[in-house]
């Protein structure tokens, strides 16, 4: 009897091992849905670089973070102020692992071209959200249906051209210079520019302390819907000649603003446009780079509530117009859903 029950314990230890042998290697499983291919689904723990709060880039931050926690419970992702330009030379000298960036801001920093003095090309492309289009609108009253006529005719106009040292100040003083001006220039002729934000500018526009502003966002601009509501306003005409300069110089995609975008808009509209792209840094972690574009991913119908810009995006669109190098933690995700060879 006494052997019998010592038989029957070592069948027991030993059916125990078994199980346990097959639930390890259940949970090594690669195509397990709680991991991340050859990555398991430990928390992510990095920084992100995006703009001043209530902005697009704002919202996209707080956006991802939360991807990542769906994803990967218990991330943490340190979301910082920058601008357009900061931005990536922050994140070429490695001090964030992440950075929002526009595309062709990035391609210049990379190509050591434009306001960079050095060349940035310890940076790589993510992830593409959205495109942001140059648009000018002024008050009726201005008298005014293009550029031109302002410049031409020395028109008087409180104008907001954005944030300091932001896209859009940028993107207006560059046409500006294709016109052998400046904003000093239109000082000179009684003008007064003011660097507002977008929210800050549609806000004065609707109390009548400015008579028009530029932005460089979605179009349509909710900010703009919401000042046509008790404005009359015109979408301000570029000229076709320095759009195409613009572009050809500064890498700005050509893009035209459809009649219809906004009630008041009767009449197709060139203009420029960049992209804006999750940029890393080359020495951030394969694992977390692929992690960051695998929650995204996986959460696409949440970022695509979180902002207007990204109701058009798609895993195929986040491939496009990065203007960059692709990071080896992103393109080890794309690969894996069939997007590059």
């Amino acid at each position: 009897m006494r052997k019998n029950q010592i038989a029957i314990l070592l069948l027991s230890i030993l059916t125990g091992v078994l199980v346990l042998a097959s639930c390890n290697t259940q949970d090594a499983d690669p195509t397990d849905s709680s991991k991340s291919g050859s990555f398991d689904s430990s928390p992510v723990d990095t920084t992100l670089l995006i703009s001043t709060p209530g902005s697009v880039w704002y919202m996209i931050g707080n956006g991802v973070s939360e991807c990542l926690n769906f994803s990967y419970k218990g991330s943490i992702i340190q979301l910082t102020p920058g601008n357009t330009h900061s931005n990536v030379m922050r994140l070429n000298a490695g001090d964030t692992q992440f950075a929002l960036l526009h595309n062709n801001v990035a391609s210049e920093g990379y190509a050591g071209t434009g306001v960079f003095e050095t060349k940035h090309d310890q940076i790589r492309s993510v992830a593409s959200f959205y495109p942001s289009v140059l648009q000018m609108v002024v008050l009726e009253s201005v008298g005014a249906r293009s550029l031109n006529d302002i410049i031409d005719n020395k028109i008087r106009v409180r104008l907001s051209i954005g944030n300091p040292g932001g896209a859009t100040s940028e993107a207006f003083e560059r046409m500006l210079a294709l016109y052998g001006l400046t904003l000093e220039d239109m000082k000179g002729w009684g003008c007064t520019i003011y660097n507002k934000s977008q929210s800050d500018s549609s806000k004065m526009l609707s109390d009548g302390m400015i008579d028009g502003y530029l932005i460089l966002t979605l179009a349509p601009s909710p900010s703009v819907v919401e000042a046509s509501i008790n404005k009359k306003l015109v979408f301000v005409e570029f000229d076709r000649d320095i759009i195409a300069k613009l572009s050809e110089e500064y890498g700005y995609n050509v893009r035209t603003v459809s009649a219809g975008t906004y009630e008041f808009m009767t009449d197709d509209s060139v203009s420029v446009s960049s992209v804006t792209i999750l940029g890393a840094s080359i020495d951030t972690p394969d694992e977390v780079v692929y992690k960051t574009v695998k929650s995204i991913h996986e959460n696409m119908d949440y970022m695509k509530s979180i902002h207007v810009a990204l109701k058009e995006m798609t895993l195929e669109s986040m491939i496009e117009d990065l203007g960059i190098p692709m990071h080896p933690g992103a393109e080890m995700y794309y690969r894996e859903m069939g997007l590059i060879d």
